[in-house]
């Protein structure tokens, strides 16, 4: 006796028409998320459980794809995540739509609804995103309010730079190097230190950049704050400018 194929959970869920599944799972009376019916978590169960691309791809252009666009749009509007948009509000929707997307796969209806868990996952990118925008647009603005008087970071100009200067530059950054843990012991410290002496390392490229450039840079190479960065290269302008007396008494630090 043949035994019948047996039908995958995509294709069984695409055998329901929408009416009927909506008739059947009685889920639809919540007014402000009716975009978002019962009928769109047992699709991304379904797209979860399918191995067949094409019907997974079709699960999600009929009944996932516009849910998602909707809800992106909610969420961008509810929690106020425009204020700081560096592109077209579209591309940033679609950016959003993306993200979910790429969640799909997380999504376990065990631990609460569908509904739920992908706002609060577009709710959270729309949040860092909007966040980030705004950390970088005040760090272009503000930066000059921090130590504006750091030594080893006004020595990038050839111009201003004489090559005594620069020789102790070379010892300095050898030895802030060979030392780093005699003066830092805290991680967030020794992020900082590492970053500076890295960016450092190749006086050529470094030159090309101003202060502010300077502290951008250590942003992204550590993730801390501008104040956290400061506070460490203070420090470093501490130890700068004594060992520089040293050099200059006894043209050497080694």
């Amino acid at each position: 006796m043949t035994k019948t194929p047996e039908i995958s959970i995509g294709k069984k869920f695409l055998l329901y028409d929408s009416k009927k599944i909506s008739d059947v799972l009685k889920d639809n009376k919540t007014s402000n998320k009716v975009y978002f019916t019962r009928l769109t978590e047992e699709a991304i169960v379904a797209y979860n459980r399918e191995e067949n691309k094409e019907v997974r791809d079709k699960i999600y252009t009929d009944y996932i794809y516009t849910v998602f666009d909707k809800l992106a749009e909610n969420v961008i509007h509810s929690f106020g995540c425009r204020s700081y948009l560096d592109i077209p509000y579209e591309d940033f929707k679609h950016e959003v739509v993306l993200y979910l997307t790429d969640k799909l796969q997380m999504y376990d209806r065990k631990k609460g609804k569908a509904y739920s868990y992908f706002t609060v996952v577009g709710r959270n990118y729309c949040i860092v995103r909007n966040q980030s925008n705004y950390n970088n647009l005040k760090n272009r603005t503000d930066i000059e309010s921090y130590d504006d008087s750091v030594t080893a970071l006004n020595l990038y100009s050839n111009e201003e730079s004489s090559t005594d200067l620069k020789n102790y530059l070379d010892e300095f950054l050898e030895y802030l190097g060979d030392n780093t843990h005699s003066f830092f012991t805290k991680a967030n410290d020794l992020k900082v230190v590492d970053a500076f002496l890295e960016l450092l390392s190749d006086r050529e490229y470094i030159e090309n950049y101003n202060k502010k450039a300077i502290y951008i840079l250590l942003k992204e190479m550590t993730g801390l704050t501008a104040q956290q960065i400061t506070k460490v290269l203070s420090q470093i302008k501490i130890i700068f400018n004594r060992l520089y007396d040293i050099y200059c008494r006894e043209g050497t630090i080694k």
